[in-house]
């Protein structure tokens, strides 16, 4: 069993979708930081930086290990309107929470599982 199908069995995510699209357009799955490991470049790495602090204020502590912000996806983006567009939802989820509307732990796991159901169906994400 690969690491994505282990990954899809425990959060039992249906991946028919993701493996048609990315047969489609001929890129391979993996492994995907929702909030990446480490950003390539120093833009990328400042906006890491940002999400990965508003992923410890949801409970995440270590977000290169922890599955809620890891799922399968195809390996095709990377880039910096990528990284913008994740720390966005976080930042709208962190705000929310600050205004009275739900709480961070429970925000941040929306925004994740938002990002994570965009990703499973082999769509690019972009926020908004």
């Amino acid at each position: 069993m690969s690491v994505c199908e282990a990954l899809a069995e425990k959060k039992s995510l249906d991946l028919t979708t993701l493996l048609e699209v990315a047969k489609k357009e001929g890129k391979p799955i993996h492994a995907h930081h929702m909030v990446l490991r480490v950003g390539p470049g120093d833009k990328q790495k400042k906006l890491v930086k940002k999400a990965v602090a508003i992923l410890r204020k949801g409970g995440i502590r270590n977000h290169i290990e922890d599955p809620r912000n890891i799922t399968p996806a195809i390996r095709w983006d990377h880039t910096n309107d990528y990284v913008d567009s994740v720390l966005a939802r976080l930042e709208k989820a962190e705000a929310d929470a600050g205004a009275g509307r739900g709480n961070i732990v429970d925000n941040v796991a929306d925004a994740l599982k938002e990002i994570e159901n965009k990703l499973n169906k082999g769509l690019k994400y972009r926020y908004p």
